[in-house]
């Protein structure tokens, strides 16, 4: 209780920040996000970024297991009460409960984990350099190269099998191009609504913009 109570202050100061990690074990495909709260929050926000996740890799049969943590078994039941209701085809779904003070029960979760800080440090180390000046853990970048991060991992990281994680679990490889994080880049605007032709016909077809990752 004294460490938790040590994390939310050093929280409050902006020092550190909250992330959930969810790894699929059939694609290898990984997906993370900085977080209001540990477990649920009153939005419901980390459930909807879980059941997309899943929802996502494709399966119509699942185990969603997680350490013994009050707030992450509630977050996993309520996950799955939200997949049962809004996936089609899904035949099956329940939660799987790793042993008390055993991480190696959930090893290739806790592979994920240390792949997941490794490439994230890479990257914001480099960004960092670029900009010549930090990035504390509370900014608001933080979140999108966290996500930037795992995009990466499942587009462009070839396992043994010669194939990535998104064409595991898409089918084919990822078809856009990858530029690095923060990189200046140009951009067409809407081709329709409020963000078209803003300067009439003859204003600019592309503008300038900063590549903060992909949706």
């Amino acid at each position: 209780e004294e460490g938790d109570a040590h994390l939310e202050q050093d929280r409050k100061k902006g020092t550190v920040t909250k992330c959930v990690l969810i790894r699929d074990h059939a694609t290898k495909c990984v997906f993370a996000h900085v977080v209001p709260s540990k477990g649920e929050d009153e939005d419901s926000y980390t459930v909807k970024l879980v059941a997309s996740a899943l929802t996502w890799v494709g399966h119509t049969r699942l185990i969603l297991g997680s350490d013994g943590e009050p707030a992450i078994l509630k977050l996993v039941k309520k996950s799955l009460e939200t997949l049962k209701t809004s996936v089609e085809g899904l035949d099956g779904a329940s939660p799987e409960q790793s042993h008390p003070r055993d991480s190696q029960s959930n090893g290739a979760t806790e592979v994920g984990i240390r792949n997941v800080r490794g490439m994230f440090r890479t990257h914001k180390l480099c960004l960092e350099r670029r900009l010549g000046r930090k990035i504390p853990p509370a900014h608001p970048l933080t979140s999108w190269l966290l996500e930037h991060v795992t995009l990466i991992m499942n587009a462009v990281i070839v396992g043994q099998d010669g194939k990535t994680s998104w064409r595991r679990a898409r089918g084919r490889d990822f078809g856009m191009t990858i530029y690095s994080f923060g990189e200046q880049i140009l951009y067409k605007q809407d081709p329709k609504g409020p963000q078209h032709d803003t300067e009439g016909n003859m204003g600019p077809r592309m503008l300038r913009g900063t590549l903060l990752g992909y949706n």
